[in-house]
């Protein structure tokens, strides 16, 4: 498993490889092939621009070639393919933190039962007379989410009562469509790293 991260300090950038199991590393910056390239010894600064990085891993019998897209400085656009199955990461909290935010969102996605939250709490009430409920592990579509919402309203003989929801395990989207629709209607601001997409 070979891993980057970019740490910036100051104006500067840097790139931290690590590989694991512990292996040779050499890396090329400019698209040509990385078993010719610099061997990697320490984190190495880069430019302002955007680069192709392109890292070989050995160790024994075991090789692994291995390609990072690194975007310019500056550049903090979100790549997302349209295409492509998209999945928000674990880390990256949501908190749909009014009525107005949830039905937004309930009625994007209520007919679209591949895109899976994970985490969700749900909030329903004010105050002292708040209700909640957890789905941990178990994936939920916009779909239960409306019937849990709908139900509960109608447990609480409350069909206005103030709903919020939290979500906090990641969502698997259908497509990268949907993942950017998702975070219009939710007011997600989205970061470089937050959507992963497999190739």
């Amino acid at each position: 498993m070979i891993r980057h991260q970019i740490h910036v300090v100051a104006d500067k950038r840097r790139i931290e490889l690590s590989v694991c199991p512990s292996a040779d590393i050499h890396y090329t910056l400019n698209g040509s092939n990385p078993k010719e390239g610099a061997r990697y010894e320490a984190p190495f600064e880069i430019g302002a621009e955007a680069y192709r990085l392109l890292v070989f891993a050995k160790a024994g019998e075991a090789a692994k070639n291995t390609e990072f897209s690194i975007p310019a400085s500056g550049d903090k656009r979100v790549q997302i393919d349209d295409r492509k199955p998209a999945r928000l990461i674990d880390s990256k909290r949501v908190n749909l933190d009014n009525t107005e935010k949830v039905f937004a969102v309930i009625n994007g996605f209520r007919d679209r039962g591949n895109t899976l939250l994970k985490g969700v709490r749900i909030q329903i009430g004010e105050g002292e007379n708040t209700v909640q409920i957890r789905f941990h592990e178990r994936q939920v579509t916009a779909q239960m989410i409306e019937e849990t919402v709908n139900t509960l309203r109608k447990v609480l003989n409350d069909d206005q009562a103030q709903i919020s929801i939290d979500i906090v395990g990641g969502i698997q989207f259908g497509d990268g469509y949907a993942a950017k629709e998702f975070a219009e209607l939710s007011g997600l601001q989205l970061k470089p790293g937050d959507v992963i997409q497999e190739a």
